[in-house]
């Protein structure tokens, strides 16, 4: 029994260290490619405000709820363009971007500057703040 319980206990722990790898590395990646300029325009509503970038999938389960929290964002910012892309239509956007999974949002200054990027679900209150901290 004593051997079974030794066992898990290393499993748990090679997981565990996988794991902060995994998010370490897709930081230190994400971090690379802030200020990375965006090569095309994007067909906003008003070129001088900051642009969310929401990367979905049609059959992505999560992507409704990252829908409502950017309807949130849009009450709170007034300036604010968001921008709806699907990631599989638009491989290129997604790959500037460092999409690994969707929902996935992207927070571009109005000079097309990448400012961040987020992985899977966020809610507003984590894109408000992103927003505020880069003076935008």
């Amino acid at each position: 029994m004593s051997e079974r319980v030794v066992l898990l206990i290393a499993f748990a722990a090679i997981v565990a260290v996988a794991i902060v790898a995994t998010r370490a590395f897709f930081a230190r990646r994400d971090a690379a490619r802030i200020g990375r300029p965006l090569d095309r325009a994007l067909s906003v509503d008003d070129p001088g405000a900051p642009t969310v970038l929401y990367f979905f999938g049609p059959h992505c389960a999560a992507c409704s709820a990252q829908r409502a929290a950017l309807a949130k964002v849009r009450e709170w910012r007034e300036r604010l363009n968001v921008v709806a892309v699907d990631a599989a239509r638009d491989p290129d956007l997604a790959a500037w971007a460092g999409v690994v999974t969707i929902p996935s949002t992207a927070i571009v200054d109005p000079h097309r500057g990448l400012l961040a990027v987020n992985h899977g679900f966020r809610p507003a209150e984590t894109l408000v703040a992103q927003l505020i901290a880069a003076t935008i």
